[in-house]
């Protein structure tokens, strides 16, 4: 278990549950999301063997793999691994992590290296040495290895780099949405409809630079063109969630921080009372 989800689950004296949509395979809220992803690539650092392909993991060999990585994650949360959204959302994001995690392998254990540099024996404590030989040997290949140059020139080709950062497709839907119900809501009469520049500026962030930097000019923003929008309750959501989870891993360091206090108060009077005893020893051998 990661850190911060150990010191939210005792803040909060419970699991995160974990809520996902039909059709969905992350859950929604950014909290849940982002521990959601993170314990899942922690279990598939520590404990779940990496294949060369992911056909092998279907295998009826393997699948006790499947299961058990599925069982793991889902001791860390509140969430019913019984139902098929869940199991699906956990196995994509099986299918994701692997993949990373043998790129990262490639990159640190066998790029750039010479044949005689390339390790013999499993780097990770997850894999055995017939596993690891396994992908030594599918990196080896020279079709492996024009594949792999292929993928290089077709990427160098992209026009249009994703430019959304750090941002999921869900918080950039919901965004989207934000522009459009701005310019549809209706207009009073003697007021002219939102326009396309109003609509982005209401959706940015305060200190976005955005629009000034493209030279258009950044209308003002009233409290009264912000009322209205669907997504504004499930923001508040979202936020008062976050502020639960914040006031709970607080709440906790305020108590560790006393415990530390109180350790230290009696260090002080234990070292007290050893000087005193000293001094008086001192004391008794000079009489």
């Amino acid at each position: 278990m990661g850190h911060g989800l150990d010191r939210i689950t005792r803040g909060l004296k419970s699991k995160i549950c974990i809520n996902i949509s039909e059709g969905k395979r992350r859950p929604e809220a950014p909290i849940e999301s982002a521990k959601f992803a993170l314990e899942g690539g922690i279990t598939i650092r520590n404990h779940v063997p990496i294949f060369p392909h992911w056909k092998h993991y279907k295998d009826k060999d393997n699948e006790p793999e499947i299961a058990q990585y599925i069982g793991r994650l889902a001791g860390q949360f509140t969430m019913d691994t019984r139902t098929k959204v869940v199991k699906d959302a956990c196995i994509d994001l099986l299918k994701g992590g692997q993949r990373q995690m043998r790129y990262r392998l490639k990159m640190k254990y066998f790029n750039g290296l010479s044949e005689n540099q390339v390790p013999k024996t499993l780097p990770i404590s997850s894999m055995i040495d017939e596993q690891w030989l396994a992908l030594v040997n599918m990196w080896s290949k020279s079709e492996h290895k024009e594949k792999c140059s292929k993928n290089k020139i077709n990427h160098e080709k992209v026009q249009f780099q994703q430019r959304t950062g750090s941002r999921c497709y869900i918080a950039q839907a919901h965004l989207a949405v934000d522009m459009e119900s701005i310019i549809a809501q209706p207009v009073e009469n003697g007021e002219e409809p939102k326009t396309c520049i109003e609509a982005v500026s209401h959706v940015l962030p305060k200190n976005s630079t955005f629009l000034g930097n493209v030279g258009l000019r950044i209308p003002l923003v009233t409290n009264k063109s912000r009322g209205g929008l669907s997504s504004q309750v499930q923001d508040l959501q979202f936020e008062l969630e976050n502020e639960r989870i914040e006031s709970a891993e607080l709440h906790l360091q305020s108590q560790e921080m006393e415990k530390q206090s109180q350790e230290i108060d009696s260090l002080k009077k234990s070292t007290a009372e050893t000087n005193a005893l000293l001094r008086q020893l001192i004391s008794f051998n000079k009489e």
